[in-house]
């Protein structure tokens, strides 16, 4: 197996894997609000406006609990379909690049041998 051959196929790997990477931050960083920033202003605002007895606070404090972790879930689900959304895209993307390093890189004696190693290391996804 030669040299070049295993570069393109790391080439081609990093490339995708760094793509996907960059968009997972990217959805992260988005979609990041520091943590307790509005439910710390809302229950400052609501404890100096209503006087509360301790057991009326306590179930205030538990339903702030419940709706910050409410919104995370919501805000995971959203991630994880803004994430499978793309990943046709990517795909799409790798077959290109990949394509483009085999045809365009590599001589033609050595594109056999280059796709006989990405039929290894890619197996095509399985058919329902």
């Amino acid at each position: 197996m030669g040299l070049r051959a295993w570069i393109c196929v790391l080439a081609a790997t990093a490339f995708a894997a760094g793509l996907a990477g960059g968009l997972y931050a990217g959805e992260l960083r988005a979609a990041a609000v520091p943590p307790g920033s509005h439910s710390q202003a809302y229950r400052h605002m609501f404890e100096q406006t209503f006087e509360l007895t301790p057991e009326r606070r306590r179930l205030f404090e538990e339903l702030l609990e419940r709706y910050d972790a409410d919104v995370e879930e919501v805000r995971q689900r959203a991630l994880a379909a803004s994430i499978s959304g793309v990943q046709p895209e990517l795909a799409a993307l790798g077959v290109r690049y990949r394509d483009a390093i085999r045809n365009s890189v590599l001589p033609r004696d050595q594109q056999e041998h280059f796709d006989r190693l990405v039929a290894q290391t890619f197996p095509p996804p399985a058919r329902p």
